[in-house]
């Protein structure tokens, strides 16, 4: 399998591309949040402060599976993190390719992250979303970040300040006939 991108420069694209990733994405989280019940967590691991989770899902998604997943989400996290400070170069495209990857069972849930000074209150601030639907990552988002999947093998992710990429996969004769597509 094979990747190709395109990267579209400047603040007003990441701009623009943010607000259609964020209409996509919106309609994507509605569309299956509305048959999805919210449970709250306080995640802890060895080494890590403890984590605010609230995970929206059809059916109970335990702390078990949670556990499961939380070394998983804190590398998002890591990643996200090092996107937005700039320190992403070449890098983006295969952490971009790493998300669309990896597979989570049949997992269908979205898991949102607040801040932990506010986590669960009013005052509540989401740190990061993240969107698996059968068991593929399909949206993640934070503060300078959108990345959602915008159609079979094509993903699309803003970097607030930075630009947009469009991440597509490829695969067998498709990779010799290939286009890249434009993010507008």
């Amino acid at each position: 399998m094979a990747l190709r991108y395109d990267f579209q420069p400047g603040p007003k694209q990441s701009l623009d591309a943010c607000s259609y990733f964020s209409l996509l994405g919106n309609e994507m989280v509605d569309s299956y949040v509305t048959n999805m019940e919210p449970r709250q967590y306080l995640m802890g691991q060895a080494g890590y402060a403890t984590q605010p989770v609230r995970v929206w899902s059809r059916k109970h998604t335990g702390p078990g599976r949670m556990y499961e997943l939380l070394p998983w989400i804190r590398t998002v996290m890591k990643e996200t993190r090092k996107m937005t400070s700039g320190k992403g170069g070449e890098d983006v495209v295969g952490t971009v390719h790493t998300w669309m990857d990896t597979q989570h069972a049949e997992d269908t849930l979205f898991i949102e992250l607040p801040h932990p000074q506010d986590a669960f209150t009013p005052k509540e601030v989401l740190a990061h979303t993240i969107g698996i639907i059968g068991g593929e990552t399909v949206l993640l988002s934070a503060h300078n970040l959108m990345s959602v999947k915008l159609e079979a093998d094509l993903f699309g992710l803003a970097l607030a300040n930075v630009g947009s990429y469009l991440v597509e996969r490829l695969h067998g004769s498709a990779y010799e006939h290939a286009y890249i597509r434009r993010a507008s």
